[in-house]
């Protein structure tokens, strides 16, 4: 099986595309695709041996804490844009400033309209390259609840579990994406954690 989680604020559409790639052997077929609304599904099934994980952003934080439960005891893990965890000793300030970051938009979420929420993420530098997010008025309304069950401030650092299981992951980041290029250069090549 393949499983996929979308971002905060997104849907499994995003991912629809995957039906059409030929990037799955011809017996799979595209029902061994299973696009998992983060929206929806409180409950996640438990990654088996043969599963490919496939985890965007907020979708790819919870994918990594899936794979750790099972020991990285899967196929393969394909984390897009996705933050592999703060480390306790050298990232303090930086986690200090997350949740600054966290508390604010946790504001804007819960004291801003539906459409003045999403003008306000859209306009954020951190995705001045992206066309605008567009989602659906009950995504906006569940999405304190999910922020806070998955806050990146409380996420555990996964890099020690990555360089173990490295042959098992893939991390991808767009090369405008300059936070998680860096998370590349500075944390995961080092490591030859294959990236692209």
């Amino acid at each position: 099986m393949i499983h996929v989680l979308h971002g905060f604020l997104g849907s499994p559409n995003d991912f629809f595309f995957l039906k059409d790639l030929n990037f799955m052997t011809p017996s799979a077929g595209s029902s061994s695709l299973v696009f998992h609304d983060l929206y929806q599904d409180d409950s996640f099934p438990t990654p088996q041996p043969d599963d490919i994980i496939i985890g965007y952003s907020l979708g790819g934080r919870i994918a990594l804490d899936l794979c750790s439960r099972v020991h990285f005891n899967i196929k393969k893990l394909i984390l897009i844009g996705s933050h592999i965890g703060y480390d306790p000793k050298k990232d303090k300030a930086q986690k200090k400033d997350r949740i600054k970051t966290e508390s604010m938009i946790l504001s804007q979420l819960e004291n801003r309209s539906f459409k003045d929420f999403m003008a306000w993420w859209n306009n954020l530098s951190l995705f001045k390259y992206d066309q605008p997010l567009e989602t659906e008025l009950f995504r906006f309304q569940k999405s304190p609840i999910l922020f806070r069950k998955y806050l990146l401030s409380k996420q555990k650092y996964y890099l020690p579990e990555l360089i173990k299981y490295r042959e098992k992951i893939v991390f991808i980041a767009g090369e405008m994406d300059f936070k998680f290029m860096n998370l590349i250069n500075e944390k995961l090549n080092p490591h030859n954690i294959k990236n692209c």
